[in-house]
């Protein structure tokens, strides 16, 4: 069953015939609200799990190791002169200690490298969800200002965006206020339209302080199309208008008049303002 307009107006938070006062101000709240997801230490430790399969980490020195450098060490002391037990072992063990020296500092390279390749892809996702929200948020407030544009809705408040949507919702009813003969944009419109897409910047609380959220202007171009429809259909002599809302305007013989067979009077086309004109205007 489609929603009526009293329980989509409800749906969206308020109610015919009152509550537009506070839209604008919700909208800010609720595009403020939405922020990244608590940070989640189990979860950047998953993500570095999954990526040290691409870069594990070095085999540490064992026993082992150390005994095969003794054996070099004392090896080596073989080739000199005067043979020494205890220059043999310390070498070995220098050999030893070099070694795992090296294995530990690339481990520990390694251990930067995973942790800054999760923090990253773990914060990529933070900020999509937060993306994600906040589109969900514009959804909302579009089907808002679409719903003020079917019903004729107006904004109570005397702030300057509510003035400038104001003057876009009246536009929507007079083309007049929104193009120009020449068919492009009134000055009035296209500075009202730009105040109202401009995105603005709000300091809000977050996990790290105060910090700035910029909120996107309203996305206008789909509710409110500003290059006016170019009617491209052929039209004989005896058809009717083919959109609404002149369904009822009939094509007159001289291939330029209409008949509205609703209240028996004439007009003429105007593509520029999109309207039909009365022919005794």
């Amino acid at each position: 069953m489609p929603m009526s307009r009293t329980g989509l107006s409800s749906l969206m938070g308020y109610q015919e015939g009152g509550g537009i006062n506070t839209i604008l101000d919700e909208y800010q709240k609720d595009y403020e609200s939405v922020q990244k997801s608590a940070f989640d230490p189990s979860a950047l430790k998953e993500r570095i799990q999954a990526f040290s399969q691409y870069l594990p980490m070095p085999r540490q020195e064992s026993i082992y190791d150390l005994i095969s450098d003794l054996g070099k060490g004392l090896l080596a002391q073989q080739t000199q002169k005067m043979p020494s037990l205890g220059l043999g072992l310390a070498y070995g063990f220098n050999l030893y200690k070099e070694a795992a020296d090296k294995k530990k500092e690339e481990a520990k390279k390694i251990s930067n490298t995973l942790f800054s390749l999760a923090l990253k892809d773990y914060e990529a996702d933070r900020d999509n969800e937060q993306k994600f929200k906040q589109s969900l948020v514009d959804k909302k407030y579009d089907l808002i200002l679409e719903d003020m544009k079917n019903t004729g809705k107006m904004f109570q408040s005397k702030n300057p965006t509510a003035e400038a949507l104001n003057f876009i919702l009246t536009a929507e009813k007079n083309p007049t206020l929104k193009y120009k003969p020449d068919g492009s944009l009134t000055n009035e419109y296209a500075i009202a339209k730009a105040f109202v897409e401009k995105p603005q910047v709000q300091y809000v609380n977050t996990e790290l302080g105060i910090q700035p959220v910029q909120r996107p202007g309203f996305n206008l171009e789909q509710i409110f199309p500003t290059q006016p429809i170019e009617n491209k259909t052929t039209i004989n002599v005896g058809d009717m208008f083919p959109s609404a809302p002149y369904l009822s305007y009939q094509l007159q013989l001289d291939g330029k008049t209409f008949l509205n067979t609703a209240d028996g009077k004439t007009y003429v086309w105007n593509p520029t303002k999109q309207i039909m004109e009365p022919t005794d205007a």
